[in-house]
């Protein structure tokens, strides 16, 4: 329990930090960059909705519009009179975090620039704000059903480094929406994948980028 409030805390604090305004990054633009000859080993990623939901993100259909907007959120019902939205941070940011980190450590200054998430994180919760913007941070599901919140949306990313001759950086976006019964009805997976090496580095900024664009066109198209 301690560890799970540990790590929701990073979570949160990570979340925070992507609500604020100008949360940039940089790029390595120079020559090519030297990777370490071992791999970091990548962490055991859990399932988007591990600990905070019964079922796992599998179940629940892929690119659903959420229609919120509409009246009784599509279902006929009288509209809302108040729109409470709330996003929760999934599991696995912390892990990739970590796994960042330690990547960095091996790879040196050359490839930190590359593996700072933050923006990536930013980025994400910006499109989520630009179609509704009412949306407010919330520790957990626990939470939001607490708080009667009618629609909310669990975030979670995660990736895996590429290396210059093997798999290329792969970048994992989730969103699951929740209605106002607190039952999951649609998941959005974005995807991005980059061939590691070059001036690039690792190339997790570009491959986030990949998978940001089509979160935004998801949410441009579904997010109603």
């Amino acid at each position: 329990m301690h560890v799970r409030r540990v790590t929701l805390a990073i979570a949160i604090a990570s979340l925070v930090a992507a609500c604020q305004p100008g949360a940039t990054g940089g790029r390595n633009t120079g020559s090519t960059v030297p990777l370490p000859a071992v791999a970091t080993k990548m962490p055991r990623y859990s399932d988007a909705l591990a600990g905070l939901y019964s079922a796992p993100s599998s179940t629940v259909p892929l690119d659903v519009p959420v229609n919120y907007y509409a009246p009784g959120g599509g279902t006929g019902k009288a509209g809302r009179a108040v729109l409470t939205m709330a996003l929760v941070p999934g599991p696995n940011y912390t892990k990739m975090r970590a796994y960042f980190a330690q990547a960095g450590k091996d790879g040196g200054a050359a490839v930190a620039g590359d593996l700072q998430a933050q923006p990536a994180l930013a980025r994400a919760v910006e499109i989520i704000k630009q179609r509704y913007p009412w949306i407010e941070l919330t520790d957990d599901l626990a939470t939001a059903q607490k708080r009667n919140m009618s629609l909310t949306l669990v975030l979670d990313i995660r990736s895996r480094l590429g290396r210059p001759s093997g798999e290329p950086t792969a970048v994992q976006v989730e969103v699951i929406a929740f209605n106002d019964q607190r039952k999951p009805i649609a998941r959005f997976i974005s995807e991005g994948r980059v061939n590691a090496g070059g001036s690039g580095g690792y190339g997790f900024q570009a491959a986030a980028d990949q998978a940001l664009s089509t979160l935004e066109q998801k949410a441009n198209t579904y997010f109603n």
